[in-house]
């Protein structure tokens, strides 16, 4: 077996990674909003909802058996070397074969059409790269990550919307994931970022080992997916397929905001919280965040509130005007997703799994409003549903920042 590269962690400049991360944040969400305002154009809603369900799907099962790997390699107080960056690298490798395995009995099972299967290799590669990328980022390397990560949706997405002009239908979606996945891996390995060592059979002790260490990232992943996939169910049940296509995308204007603010609201707060040398230092971090955040998603918060009806005829068009009022709904999600990454960040960076626990169950807690407000008033149809993702949100970050 090779010996392992020490680990050579630069001093952090945080700001400097922050703004490099916020460009690519800002090129990855121009990119993703310009192109969507095509693929409505030759997309129906329904297709949308297909592809929707088939990806929730799909991600459930590496939701439900992932052992986080990179995110437990970006947490080590300690330096990655020798025996223990082998061991992560070998789980990155292992797991991510295991699980596409996994999910391609499931679809086979379920007599899966064309289509899902090209989301399956989709999904196991992006895993797959999405582990691997921990190792980069502990390693503080954000510049070419970022430099990377645009990139690829800049020609994933630009792919996707040849494709829906040339006739591709719902398959340029499938071809926009795929790529974005493929060209990631391959940047990784073009930029030395996948570990060098020689993986081997991990060993059950090691396993589980391994899992008692990933309990916290384990539930929390679980949980946030189930969550999900429990609000693309209910969207299915309330409107339809067509219902379900039309709060995707009402939902995916309202995450537009969290798009631009994930990386420092989600990536660069893990890193820092993590790095934190005490308590004091943490909640110094957090404060300072907060104040970062808390203009850019109060204006979210106010244009999906007031605004929702000019901007859904605007960027969709006229045929998904029926999404105004849901995007109108979901102004707590355009406020509140930054905020609870946040908390949930810090809550994972300091191993808090009761407050994890909380947090989630809280999040879980907000979607009883919807059954209650159509029982109240059932007119209001699927933005029932947009109001429960608002309260859930409000109610996880009351619920995190309290916890211990």
């Amino acid at each position: 077996m090779t010996s392992a590269a020490p680990d050579t962690r630069r001093p952090s400049a945080p700001w400097r990674d922050a703004a490099w991360l916020v460009f690519s944040s800002s090129t990855q969400a121009g990119v993703a909003f310009a192109s969507n305002l095509v693929l409505v154009r030759f997309i129906a809603p329904e297709g949308f909802g297909r592809f929707a369900l088939a990806l929730a799907s799909l991600s459930l099962v590496y939701a439900f058996c992932s052992l986080r790997p990179g995110q437990l390699a970006i947490r080590e107080h300690a330096a990655i070397g020798g025996e223990r960056r082998v061991l992560l690298w070998s789980a990155c490798l292992q797991e991510s074969l295991m699980l596409a395995i996994g999910a391609a009995v499931v679809l086979a099972a379920s007599g899966a059409a064309a289509f899902d299967w090209a989301l399956w290799f989709a999904v196991a590669l992006g895993h797959f790269t999405s582990q691997a990328r921990g190792f980069m980022e502990r390693a503080g390397h954000f510049r070419a990550l970022s430099l990377t990560e645009g990139g690829a949706h800049l020609v994933a997405h630009g792919a996707a919307v040849a494709a829906a002009f040339l006739g591709a239908g719902l398959w340029a979606l499938a071809l926009r994931e795929v790529l974005l996945a493929a060209i990631q891996l391959g940047a990784l390995h073009a930029l030395g970022g996948l570990p060098r060592e020689r993986p081997r059979l991990l060993g059950w002790r090691e396993t589980r080992d391994l899992a008692r260490s990933a309990r916290d990232l384990w539930s929390d992943g679980v949980l946030e997916c189930l969550h999900a996939r429990l609000v693309v169910l209910a969207a299915g049940w309330i409107g339809g397929v067509r219902g379900a296509g039309l709060f995707f995308q009402a939902q995916r204007l309202a995450q537009v905001p969290h798009q631009f603010l994930q990386p420092i609201a989600g990536r660069l707060a893990f890193t820092w919280f993590a790095r934190a040398a005490n308590d004091g230092e943490v909640l110094a971090r957090r404060r300072r965040l907060l104040l970062v955040l808390a203009l850019p998603l109060l204006v979210a918060t106010i244009g999906a509130l007031l605004g929702a009806g000019e901007l859904v005829p605007l960027v969709l068009g006229d045929d998904w005007s029926e999404a105004a009022p849901l995007l109108a709904s979901l102004a707590g999600v355009a406020g509140g997703m930054s905020l609870l990454a946040l908390v949930n960040m810090e809550l994972l960076a300091r191993s808090r799994f009761r407050g994890l626990l909380a947090m989630r169950v809280a999040q879980y807690a907000g979607l009883l409003l919807a059954p209650a407000l159509l029982l109240v008033a059932p007119h209001l149809g699927l933005e029932a549903l947009g109001l429960a993702l608002g309260a859930g949100l409000a109610l996880g970050v009351v619920v995190g920042l309290r916890a211990r």
